[in-house]
């Protein structure tokens, strides 16, 4: 699992900081696009802008805080691989179920599922 760094913002202020940050000669846009949770915009953030003293006077200046998260991938595989061996997985509805439940929940940003070969 890996930290991923973000800022939550107003969809009235996402574009004003979004143009300040990108004033700043060190700024790195991060890999994930802005994306809408709530009423609210989340602007993922890299580990070197949390670092930068111009992206925290930013950050203070404009009253925000930078949190961070866990990046959990749910994956799963095709239930009928052939093999005697016993196998911990998951299946596909699974999967999806619990990417649903997950999507409702307010302390997660994004779900996503994969498939393992098996």
């Amino acid at each position: 699992m890996s930290k991923r760094y973000y800022i939550i913002v107003d969809p009235g202020k996402r574009n004003i900081i979004r143009e300040e940050l990108r004033k700043e000669k060190n700024w790195t846009d991060p890999i994930f696009p802005d994306f809408k949770k709530g009423n609210y915009y989340v602007i993922t953030v890299t580990k070197q802008a949390i670092e930068d003293e111009s992206f925290l006077d930013i950050i203070e200046k404009n009253n925000l805080r930078v949190k961070n998260s866990i990046l959990c991938l749910i994956c799963f595989v095709d239930g009928s691989t052939n093999s005697n061996e016993k196998r911990s997985w998951i299946s596909e509805s699974d999967a999806t179920r619990i990417k649903n439940e997950l999507e409702v929940n307010g302390k997660v940003l994004t779900v996503g599922i994969g498939y393992i070969e098996g």
